[in-house]
This record gives structure tokens, sequence and C-alpha cells, in this order.
């Protein structure tokens, strides 16, 4: 697996397949083709706002759960921001320092 950290503390991970050769750009940094994921160096940069995806990562839960405990009101309440919706971190990290309680934050 070849790594690759941006100016954002984002780490681009892909296999190097046989015939997908990785090209540095004009900076030196590498392209990968069919980049496999993006991952967040933990020591460089931790977004404020979460995905369900990225809280998923975080509480190493699938997403389905994290939306089954959303609509029981188990999950922290989520902000919206245009037709986007995030967690905000320090309230996730909050709920995880209070052993998961239940919050009945039902829409």
């Amino acid at each position: 697996m070849a790594a690759k950290i941006s100016q954002y503390g984002l780490r681009y991970t892909a296999a190097n397949k046989e015939g997908v050769g990785s090209q540095p750009d004009k900076l030196g940094n590498t392209n990968h083709p069919g980049d496999g994921g993006i991952t967040y160096d933990s020591q460089e940069f931790q977004p404020m706002l979460l995905t369900i995806e990225e809280a998923s990562q975080l509480l190493r839960i699938s997403v389905r759960k994290i939306q089954r405990m959303k609509s029981l009101g188990r999950f922290p309440k989520e902000i919206r921001i245009g037709g986007s919706v995030r967690w905000r971190r320090h309230d996730v990290e909050q709920w995880i320092a209070d052993g998961c309680p239940k919050l009945d934050n039902r829409q």
C-alpha cells in the first residue's frame, strides 16, 4: 500500500495494482488512480464535523447501526448544512465519555 498525507492531513491510500502506475504531479505528489479511500491522520488533522461514514469509523460500527441509533434517539443530534448532515466531533466524543446514554433526539 502506498500512502500520502495531503496538506489538510488527509492520508490517501491505494493498492498499487499491476498495470496501474502512480504518476507524480508538478509538486511531487503521487496520484493514485482509483484511490481506495481517505483516512485522517489523527496527529495532524481531525475535522470538527463528521459525516456518517466518519462517525461510523470513529465508533467502529456500521453506518446502518448509526442510522438505527439515531432513529431511536440514542445518538447525538446532527446538524444540517444545506443538504448535508454532519455531527459535531465534540458532541460524539462527549457522548462516548458519558457512556453512550440514550438522548431521545427523535425527529
